[in-house]
């Protein structure tokens, strides 16, 4: 088989010759989505979290994306732990699309211009097994007062 086609098996008899053959379904390798995010100093002393979907233009090539979203905490109640959809006390901010670009956004409100936040976003996607997994970019610690 190839990456688009079905291929075919064929059998030989050794000894009379005859031969039969056998479809072989061809398999597509779907990709595991990439995600990434970025802040920026947004009007009216607010913050705009992009996330964006690596590669969305091939988002065919990738196992189906159930839901995605935002994360962010503040750093002093995160301590050591990972920010994951599961982190207590934090806010999760979830979309139902992507714009043409594979991205999605979000603009927040600071408590202070020197609260300090952990932010990250996420795809959760159905793997081979039908099973929900999730995907999350590298956080980022931000502040209003340090965004350009």
């Amino acid at each position: 088989p190839t990456e688009a086609e079905n291929g075919i098996l064929t059998y030989t008899c050794s000894v009379c010759g005859n031969t039969k053959q056998e479809e072989i379904e061809y398999v597509v390798e779907l990709k595991v989505p990439v995600v990434s995010i970025s802040a920026i100093r947004a009007a009216s002393s607010k913050i705009k979290l992009t996330a964006t979907f690596e590669d969305y233009e091939n988002a065919d090539e990738y196992f189906e994306e159930y839901k995605h979203g935002i994360l962010y905490i503040t750093s002093s109640r995160l301590g050591t732990r990972t920010l994951t959809v599961n982190t207590s006390g934090k806010t999760n901010i979830s979309f139902t699309d992507f714009s043409d670009n594979g991205q999605f956004s979000y603009t927040m409100k600071p408590v202070t211009r020197y609260t300090t936040y952990v932010v990250r976003s996420y795809v959760q996607y159905i793997n081979a097994d039908g099973e929900l997994e999730y995907v999350y970019s590298d956080p980022i610690r931000i502040k209003y007062s340090s965004l350009s």
